[in-house]
């Protein structure tokens, strides 16, 4: 279980290289034969095909083909067939001509592949590696629960529990020095499975809420935008294509000065300033409501905004931030 606590690219590389170490020790120890290897490679297409199918991690079954094709490759290799398509295709690259436009193109396509992710989302190339430290978790329905809108739009209401160890302060203090933000922020309570950020705000802290369903929300409970925010008011960041990433509650708000209370995921709750957090690349709208509550429809008495009885301090906010 511990191992799917880490990045999914890094597994997968890592389930290709102990493939490709278990490959090479049977190639020194001579047990290598051509049939060997052919037969391999299928065998191994077939199983990532049946990990594709079953809705395995993407990494497993990418990794799983990797190696099928690598063995495919030396079982090719040993046959009389890439001898002479080996000769052609070196006599080929020898070329100056066609070594200059592989390397153009190869260029190109890197150059062109970094525009076009630049042109969806900018603050992805920035945010992703901060939030691949956050360990995977698996959503089901809530058993039992029903929330609607003030309109009376149901809204989809989520439990979670980890597919990694716990996380623990150490794993806190982690992310917080990845960001260099061990100095500039208040930790309000400690990581829980309980709810993520918008079940903190729309859920009584009880629940979790897809990111698709805020501007439902908005809307339905009639959310007014607002440039100069009050306590208690909701912050909602978005990206650039207009959807909802994170949600908080203003907690300060006055001369100059505006601090945000928000659930990070599945880690702890912070104090900190709109720009400062794994979001902190996106753009941050303030909302406001009369309703009195925050809380759908639904579910009970709200518990989202409560301060906690001890509040554990892992660094202050500077003024003037």
């Amino acid at each position: 279980m511990l191992l799917l606590a880490l990045p999914a690219e890094f597994l997968g590389w890592c389930l290709f290289g102990l493939g490709a170490i278990v490959l090479g020790g049977l190639g020194l120890l001579g047990r290598w034969t051509r049939w060997l290897l052919l037969g391999l490679g299928p065998v191994l297409a077939l199983a990532s095909a049946g990990l594709a199918l079953a809705d395995g991690p993407a990494w497993g079954w990418l990794a799983t083909l990797g190696l099928a094709l690598l063995a495919a490759l030396l079982g090719l290799s040993r046959s009389g067939l890439a001898e002479g398509v080996g000769r052609r295709f070196f006599s080929l690259v020898r070329v100056p001509l066609v070594q200059g436009a592989v390397l153009l193109a190869a260029g190109l396509c890197v150059c062109g592949w970094q525009v076009v992710r630049l042109s969806e989302d900018p603050t992805d190339l920035a945010i992703n590696p901060i939030l691949e430290l956050e360990q995977q978790v698996d959503l089901t329905p809530a058993a039992g629960v029903g929330a609607v809108t003030d309109e009376g739009s149901p809204v989809p209401i989520f439990a979670a529990r980890t597919l990694g160890e716990v996380l623990t302060a150490e794993r806190e203090m982690e992310l917080l020095r990845n960001m260099h933000l061990e100095s500039q922020v208040i930790q309000q309570a400690a990581p829980s499975l309980d709810c993520n950020c918008h079940g903190w705000v729309f859920a009584g802290g009880r629940h979790w809420v897809r990111g698709a369903a805020v501007e439902g929300i908005l809307h339905d409970n009639r959310y007014k935008k607002v440039s100069t925010p009050r306590p208690g008011d909701v912050a909602v960041y978005r990206d650039t294509k207009g959807e909802v990433k994170h949600t908080g509650l203003v907690k300060v708000a006055g001369d100059g000065m505006v601090l945000i209370e928000s659930k990070w995921g599945q880690r702890a709750r912070y104090l900190h300033s709109p720009e400062q957090g794994p979001y902190q690349n996106y753009p941050c709208t303030f909302y406001h409501t009369d309703r009195g509550s925050h809380l759908l429809r639904g579910l009970g008495t709200d518990n989202a905004g409560t301060a906690p009885a001890a509040p554990v301090s892992v660094g202050r906010v500077p003024r003037g931030t």
